[in-house]
C-alpha cells in the first residue's frame, strides 16, 4: 500500500529542510492510507495467557505480517523487499516473511507457542524438508528461529487478506470492506478453514 510513498526516501536529505513534493499518485496513496486507518481499525491488547496467531504474506515488492488473538489484530508490520530479495523464489520470499515477522515481533512471541498461517501451500512442505537440509536458505532461517516454538499451517489466500493488503498492490484494498469483516476475516466463516499444517 505504501510503496509509492517509499520512493520519497531517496529524495530526502537530512541536511536540508526542503519541502517534499508529492506526485498525484503519492497523494492518493497517502489519502488511501489515512482512510483505511480511520475506517474500522481495532487493535487489541495482547493476552499473555492465550496463544498468538501470526499471519504472514509476501509479494513481488514486500513482506508483511499481522499478529492476532481471537480474530483481533494486535500489531501489523511490513517492509519492502530489497532488489536482491525480489529475485528470490516465491517460497523463499514467503519464508523470509515468516523470519522477518518472528524477529520483528519476538517480544510478543518468545517464549510462547504460536501458530503461523501462510497462504503459500508449498511452504509447509519446504519447512519440513528444510530440517534435513540446513544449508538451504529456509534451513538457515529455521536455525536462526530455533528459540521459538511454532507450527506452520496453510490457509486459503482469501483468508489471509490483512497480510495480503500490507504486502501487495493497493488495488487489492478496494473491495476489502465488501468481502471481509472488520478484522479482515471472510464474512463467511466457512471460508476460514485450515487446510494443512506442519
Amino acid at each position: 500500500i505504501v510503496h509509492p510513498l517509499l520512493q520519497l526516501k531517496n529524495s530526502l536529505d537530512p541536511h536540508t529542510r526542503k519541502p517534499i513534493q508529492l506526485t498525484q499518485e503519492q497523494e492518493q496513496c497517502f489519502d488511501r492510507i489515512k482512510a483505511i486507518l480511520k475506517a474500522h481499525l481495532q487493535l487489541s491488547p495482547p493476552d499473555w495467557e492465550k496463544p498468538f496467531e501470526l499471519y504472514t504474506d509476501a509479494s513481488a515488492i514486500g513482506i508483511a505480517a499481522c499478529l492476532m488473538q481471537n480474530k483481533l489484530p494486535i500489531v501489523f508490520t511490513s517492509r519492502s523487499l530489497t532488489e536482491v530479495e525480489r529475485k528470490y523464489s516465491t517460497t523463499d520470499r514467503e519464508s523470509l516473511a515468516i523470519k522477518y515477522a518472528i524477529v520483528t515481533l519476538r517480544h510478543y512471541l518468545q517464549p510462547n507457542k504460536f501458530v503461523i498461517f501462510t497462504d503459500h501451500q508449498p511452504l509447509v512442505a519446504a519447512f519440513k524438508n528444510a530440517k534435513q537440509d540446513p544449508s538451504s536458505r529456509i534451513g538457515k532461517y529455521l536455525i536462526s528461529l530455533a528459540g521459538f516454538t511454532f507450527t506452520l499451517q496453510y490457509i486459503q489466500g482469501k483468508c489471509n487478506i490483512i497480510a495480503d493488503c500490507l504486502s501487495r498492490n493497493p488495488a487489492l484494498v478496494e473491495s476489502f470492506h465488501e468481502l471481509y469483516d472488520v478484522n479482515g476475516f471472510p464474512a463467511n466463516e466457512d471460508n476460514n478453514k485450515v487446510v494443512n499444517s506442519a
